[in-house]
């Protein structure tokens, strides 16, 4: 599982005339998720919503922890 158990529980749904119902992530499983496909784009990406403050670190600790991913991988993102 790339991430955060509870994800879909968190998500926001966005309704169109089209009858067509999009969901959003909750920015930290974003943040997350990003983090764990590991791409240049989304590591940066990802430093500019904490950076901005639009996510809190506290609880992206908490989702990571949570997020089956290698030892050596987790210890990476948590810097």
């Amino acid at each position: 599982m790339l991430h955060p158990p509870g994800r879909p529980a968190r998500a926001a749904t966005l309704p169109s005339p089209r009858l067509i119902v999009g969901l959003c992530f909750e920015p930290h499983d974003l943040v997350i998720s990003k983090y764990v496909a590991g791409r240049d784009k989304d590591g940066s990406t990802s430093a500019r919503q904490i950076r901005r403050r639009l996510v809190e670190p506290p609880i992206l600790l908490e989702r990571l922890a949570r997020t089956a991913v290698d030892a050596v991988k987790r210890e990476l993102i948590a810097r």
